[in-house]
């Protein structure tokens, strides 16, 4: 019988290891997630503009003829938006990532820009140490460090830091500018409560209810866009948790069938988030 050469059984092996990850299955959990998470570009507000929104209404309910610059340029604002946009796209660099090799190819992302913005960036520090990290593992896939067969290892190494930065884009979108936006609600109310008590014509009254519904209705909207996005966000998340805790204790089957199960929920999201956009 003839000697198996080394390199062959190097290939079989490759192919082994490859074969305990179902790759396209990942692919199309990959790219469900890039679909979902890109849904951070048509959430259409951001803090600088509730800052602006709460600023106009302060200005109409003093009756001032001019609008507080300091308000509307807010300092602190502009930095929740760029630490914001940092997040989303670090989120979505990672997946691209995850898409790209699990199609056996190569990203090629500029993560240098990425890293420069996050030295300005004032995260905590849990935050930026998953990003820092994230970074290096992405880095490293550019490098070739990984390829189709090692795609268990990028999983298990990069979920800790993936998480971290989803649960915070979860938080800062769900909790913070959500609160931003009842706070322009708020304002809202007590300009035209004020106005409203104090106007005697009923066509006038009409005209006020008819335009604050409308405003809050438009808030409402912007409300339920984040809502839907950040569920989306938090299905990826205990998916991919999902995938990362499994990938070395289940059988391929079963963990086509768990990732089916979390793309459909995924795309469902994706739907429905398509149809508030309208």
């Amino acid at each position: 019988m003839k000697k198996i050469s080394s390199s062959l059984l190097l290939y079989f092996a490759i192919v082994l290891i490859a074969g305990c990850v179902d790759l396209q299955k990942v692919n199309d959990f990959s790219s469900a997630s890039v679909k979902s998470i890109q849904g951070f570009e048509s959430l259409s507000y951001s803090y600088k503009q509730a800052s602006a929104d709460v600023a106009k209404l302060e200005c109409l309910n003093k009756q001032q003829l001019t609008i507080d610059s300091q308000l509307y340029h807010s300092e602190l604002s502009n930095l929740a938006d760029s630490q914001t946009t940092l997040l989303y796209n670090s989120i979505k660099a990672f997946f691209s990532a995850l898409t790209n090799l699990s199609s056996n190819s190569l990203t090629t992302y500029k993560y240098d820009t990425l890293s420069k913005a996050l030295i300005k960036a004032k995260f905590a520090d849990s935050t930026a140490n998953s990003y820092a990290h994230l970074a290096n593992i992405l880095t490293r896939a550019i490098a070739d460090e990984y390829r189709k067969h090692h795609i268990k290892k990028f999983i298990k190494e990069a979920a800790p830091d993936i998480i971290i930065l989803l649960n915070t884009l979860i938080s800062t979108l769900d909790n913070d500018l959500k609160g931003r936006i009842e706070t322009v609600k708020a304002r809202a109310r007590d300009f035209y409560t004020g106005v409203y008590d104090t106007t005697r014509s009923g066509y006038e009254r009409i005209e006020l209810s008819r335009e604050y519904n409308s405003e809050i209705e438009s808030l409402n909207n912007i409300e339920s866009k984040i809502s839907v996005y950040t569920r989306g966000l938090g299905k990826i998340v205990t998916a991919f948790k999902q995938l990362s805790d499994n990938i070395d204790r289940v059988s391929a089957d079963d963990l086509k069938k768990i990732l089916s199960t979390y793309i459909s929920n995924i795309n469902d999201i994706i739907s429905e988030f398509n149809k508030l956009k309208k």
